[in-house]
């Protein structure tokens, strides 16, 4: 682009990630937390973004 200089980036984190449930707070059948997720995988991540230099 004349002068100018355009770098485009993609940036992908965690995409293979099935956003699984690491945990539960409890297994406990009488509770009223039964099952609950406590903690799940970190989602998915995408980044785009240009460097331009001129």
């Amino acid at each position: 682009m004349g002068r100018a200089r355009v770098s485009p980036a993609l940036e992908l984190f965690n995409i293979l990630n099935p956003d699984n449930i690491v945990s539960v707070v409890t297994n406990n059948y009488a509770s009223a937390s039964y099952k609950r997720p406590n903690s799940i995988v970190q989602g998915r991540l995408i980044g785009v973004g240009a460097q331009v230099r001129w």
